[in-house]
């Protein structure tokens, strides 16, 4: 995401080199029309720097054609229905229980979702769930609730350093995603972190441990993240 971040940048700074250029040549233009000393050469390299300047904004445009096409035809892979999430969140317990395994639960609240993409929901989920799959591993599954709140079990992170990347990951990369739809500043990421077996020993209760703690940073502005102890 942080591609499309650099591309609007570029975007912007060229359009206004060309509109700067455009200007420029139309008073040089007129200045030769009307008889002043003007240098032919200067208006040509301003000919050359409009042109490149918009042949660069049409390649610019035409990867976001591609990218918006490729963001239409991307399919949900990693979201799987709640119950499903349950099972193998369970199942990760009774693993945990006979090979003294830990694993974390991640509940993720996004303040201003309904709000700000309102009939665009199913969109804006499919642009969630391509952000988060860009930072989260191949074990890593996740659901949506009801409720809005998403939640990733992840099997294979645990440690608080290890936590500590992966939440500041997810929340980057979901600010970026907001960022390419105009509501950085309005929509807001909460984590909670749970981990197995130190906050909790059973699925019911790891789940609450996590929300606990994203209610804890959500009260703290938000764009942060919390490990329940």
């Amino acid at each position: 995401m942080s591609e499309y971040r650099n591309k609007i940048e570029t975007v912007k700074l060229l359009q206004l080199i060309t509109g700067i250029s455009f200007l420029i040549l139309f008073f040089e233009t007129a200045s030769l029309v009307w008889g002043l000393n003007t240098s032919i050469i200067r208006i040509m390299l301003l000919i050359l720097l409009s042109g490149f300047s918009a042949y660069k904004i049409a390649g610019i445009k035409g990867f976001f054609s591609k990218n918006n096409k490729a963001d239409r035809d991307f399919k949900p892979s990693i979201f799987i229905d709640f119950n499903h999430f349950e099972q193998r969140a369970n199942h990760l317990i009774s693993q945990a229980k006979r090979y003294s395994h830990e694993f974390s639960i991640v509940c993720i609240g996004i303040d201003g979702l309904e709000l700000f993409f309102k009939d665009k929901k199913t969109d804006a989920l499919k642009g969630i769930e391509y952000s988060l799959n860009t930072v989260l591993r191949e074990s890593d599954f996740l659901t949506n609730s009801s409720s809005g709140r998403i939640y990733a079990c992840l099997p294979m992170t645990t440690e608080k350093w290890d936590l500590t990347s992966v939440a500041e990951k997810i929340i980057n990369s979901l600010n970026n995603y907001f960022y390419i739809s105009s509501f950085r500043n309005n929509v807001k990421s909460n984590l909670g972190i749970s981990r197995y077996p130190d906050s909790a020993l059973d699925f019911a209760s790891l789940v609450i441990a996590a929300e606990k703690a994203m209610l804890e940073s959500k009260s703290k502005g938000g764009n942060t993240f919390m490990i329940y102890e």
